[in-house]
């Protein structure tokens, strides 16, 4: 299993670092609903869902089960992730001046010194932590250049068409990038909300077998981000933001 997890981590890796930049060019219609939805949450200061994550990978047989999230953010620098479900995944708590990381599969919490906005509390995520969860395109929504983060790495943007997700009315917007990956977005056609995003590495497995890793025939790795029950409250309860050890939790010494 082991050996499994760091592949995938290893192509994981490769993606998370080939970064570019769209070609400059006259706006697509794509491009101007991305930017619609980047100033949809600029003017959000508080955000709330509940968020699916699912990884679906062929690569010896290998299955990695739906993991949920409970979802608040705060700005400038609260937020409560919760893991509802799932194996793979951990709790990601900040109250504004203390951060908490909770790994259920190890019963281990750690805490730090809360960073100044959500880009500092993102980037205390380790790179391993950041493939148990996969890339959340919701965190780079709340980073201080939002549409640089969702594009970079892609060279191409291109609106598809309109279709129904869990029975919102959405566009369909592909993202082409480096190494053959492509991300589709799905936004409400009229809160302009990110409603759900998958993304395909598929493509991408062949260089690890160049590379003469053994990852085994038809190998694929799709990565799936689902938003529900979404709302903006007015304001929440400060509890919500304070991270309450899990009876036979301990504290990591690291």
């Amino acid at each position: 299993m082991k050996k499994i997890t760091y592949l995938i981590l290893t192509l994981f890796l490769m993606i998370f670092f080939s970064i570019g930049e769209v070609t400059a060019s006259k706006q697509t219609r794509g491009e101007k609903i991305l930017r619609k939805m980047v100033d949809k949450y600029k003017n959000i200061d508080i955000y709330k869902d509940e968020t699916s994550i699912r990884f679906e990978t062929k690569i010896k047989d290998k299955q990695f089960p739906e993991t949920i999230y409970s979802c608040l953010i705060q700005r400038p620098n609260k937020i409560s992730l919760n893991l509802k479900s799932g194996v793979l995944g951990f709790t990601l708590i900040s109250n504004g001046k203390k951060l908490w990381l909770y790994f259920p599969q190890g019963k281990e919490y750690a805490d730090q010194m809360a960073p100044a906005d959500l880009e500092g509390i993102f980037s205390k995520i380790s790179l391993n932590q950041k493939f148990l969860m996969g890339e959340i395109v919701l965190f780079h929504l709340f980073s201080p250049q939002p549409y640089e983060a969702i594009t970079a790495g892609f060279k191409q943007i291109e609106l598809l068409g309109e279709s129904v997700i869990n029975g919102n009315k959405t566009f369909h917007v592909l993202l082409k990038g480096d190494l053959k990956t492509e991300r589709h977005l799905w936004i409400d056609t009229w809160s302009y909300l990110l409603r759900k995003v998958s993304t395909d590495f598929s493509q991408s497995i062949e260089i690890l077998r160049k590379a003469g890793l053994d990852i085994g025939n038809n190998s694929s790795i799709k990565f799936f981000e689902t938003h529900v029950d979404i709302s903006e409250p007015i304001k929440v309860n400060k509890e919500v933001f304070v991270f309450k050890p899990p009876e036979g939790s301990k504290k990591s010494k690291g």
